[in-house]
């Protein structure tokens, strides 16, 4: 083996860091769980996207799934980053609008999380905002017609900015929540996030309104002036935007099992044990927090 060559969306580039650490490490990918803990150098990898989402290509993250404790779990490390990047955004082209949907909703999901995460910088919040106001703009052109390229480009290169963003702020609790549907029921990690996404944001707008309404005048939502009200301004949108981009509510989703109201608690239990809960603005999260939200994403 020379190098790896990742091709396709987030799980694609994930696998491959992935099988890259077992190759040049050894032992078994859970070894490796947390932040740093590759020891060894591992082989170049060209990262090459087929979506625009998920800014694998350019983290050091392999999100990844423990099929035996039913649990989503990260390696971090720098020696992870892919060595080159192919950003081009024919590969894109033929993304069927649901995928398209999906992870470019994602992409909305780490700008805005990163923006109003506890570890955000001027630098980070950037990054995310712009990454915002490129996501918003151009993913409902593609969502309608997925030949138009200028737009294709442009979140491609979007997926780039906001990964500048989250991969250095963190995220927070809607990830938090997307990683265990992803784990108990196959959700797509897109689908998950914008699942919750609106009603998170809405938890969260009490913590730091200044924030939300910040990003609600960089997509240009009208607002009244009056903060109680215009720091909802966002999530509403976010729930506007998640309907129209055909994304069913949460007993609509689920491949092996259907989700139902009894799988709250569980759902909820595991949610509290994620590491993106740390850098949510609000820590006052709660099982029945995060029920409640499963209540309204339902």
């Amino acid at each position: 083996i020379d190098a790896f060559v990742a091709v396709g969306g987030g799980s694609s580039m994930d696998t491959a860091k992935a099988i890259n650490v077992l190759t040049s490490n050894g032992g078994n990918i859970m070894d490796y769980e947390g932040i740093g803990n590759v020891p060894k150098p591992v082989y170049p990898l060209i990262a090459i996207p087929t979506t625009a989402g998920t800014s694998s290509e350019i983290t050091n993250v392999a999100a990844l799934v423990d099929t035996k404790s039913v649990r989503k779990y990260v390696v971090i490390d720098n020696k992870i980053v892919a060595d080159k990047v192919i950003a081009d955004p024919e590969f894109t082209r033929t993304v069927p609008a649901g995928v398209t949907a999906a992870t470019g909703l994602d992409a909305i999901t780490h700008a805005v999380e990163s923006y109003i995460s506890n570890e955000a910088t001027y630098l980070t919040k950037y990054n995310s905002l712009r990454g915002l106001q490129i996501f918003y703009e151009n993913l409902p052109k593609v969502y309608e017609n997925g030949n138009d390229m200028d737009a294709r480009e442009k979140m491609m290169l979007g997926c780039i900015v906001v990964g500048f963003g989250f991969s250095n702020a963190n995220l927070g609790l809607v990830h938090a929540i997307a990683h265990t549907l992803s784990a108990h029921f196959g959700l797509a990690h897109g689908v998950a996030n914008a699942c919750v996404l609106p009603y998170v944001t809405a938890f969260n707008a009490e913590k730091c309104p200044n924030e939300m309404i910040e990003m609600a005048k960089a997509i240009n939502l009208p607002l009244t002036g009056d903060e109680e009200k215009d720091k909802f301004a966002l999530a509403n949108e976010l729930g506007r935007m998640v309907k129209e981009m055909g994304i069913r509510p949460l007993h609509e989703q689920g491949r092996e099992h259907k989700i139902t109201e009894a799988d709250f608690d569980i759902i909820a239990t595991d949610a509290l044990k994620e590491g993106p809960l740390h850098f949510n603005p609000r820590q006052d999260v709660t099982k029945e927090t995060i029920i409640e939200i499963l209540k309204k994403a339902f």
